[in-house]
């Protein structure tokens, strides 16, 4: 009989500081992540960023926050949901440094993206309030181990302020984790010609 393991991700945590600790969980227990009740997944081998592979670890959350990993020898409160996850394999979520996930749906379709306004000066500009949190490509990332992304906006000298976002969640207030993160700057890239002259060959974006 061939052995099948099931390597799934777990719902990340209340704060994006510990996006590298919180792994991701199949989609179905999204929401029991979200509960005020304590939810403790056991029995998975849990593999953590900066600490040895854990076999039949234990994870609690509450409240969609991480606040304890270790071995089978991890107190579990007694009011927590148990979700034996025995098989499978458990691998911290994934953080988009750069994306414009939810701001754009098909590229074809201009109604669908907010990616960049008209104009130089956008400083005014929020990214997360433009996000769609209906999109779908949302899914396809969280289901590929993504769950914390950077969203930044483009257009004009000055493109506004991005956010660091949960790819999870009903709107975007309640999947923005940190705004404003920075104010971001479309620097013109020049060339000098023969004359000691410049000209704009197109935007440097920082």
């Amino acid at each position: 009989m061939s052995h099948h393991e099931d390597h799934r991700v777990l719902p990340r945590p209340g704060t994006w500081l510990a996006a590298a600790s919180l792994l991701v969980l199949a989609t179905p227990l999204l929401a029991i992540a979200a509960t005020a009740q304590p939810v403790a997944y056991v029995g998975a081998t849990v593999h953590p960023v900066s600490a040895p592979t854990i076999e039949h670890g234990v994870l609690i959350v509450e409240g969609g926050t991480l606040v304890a990993v270790g071995d089978a020898t991890t107190a579990i409160p007694n009011d927590a949901l148990r979700v034996d996850l025995s098989g499978s394999h458990i691998y911290p979520g994934f953080v988009h440094p750069h994306s414009n996930l939810g701001l754009i749906e098909i590229d074809s379709v201009r109604g669908t993206d907010d990616t960049s306004e008209i104009g130089d000066n956008n400083a005014n500009l929020r990214a997360e309030v433009a996000v769609n949190a209906d999109s779908r490509h949302l899914p396809a990332a969280t289901s590929g181990g993504i769950l914390t992304a950077h969203i930044v906006a483009n257009g004009g000298l000055f493109t506004g302020t991005s956010a660091v976002l949960r790819l999870a969640g009903w709107n975007w207030e309640e999947m923005t984790l940190a705004s404003p993160v920075a104010m971001h700057l479309a620097f013109p890239n020049t060339a000098g010609n023969s004359r000691g002259g410049g000209q704009r060959r197109g935007p440097h974006r920082d």
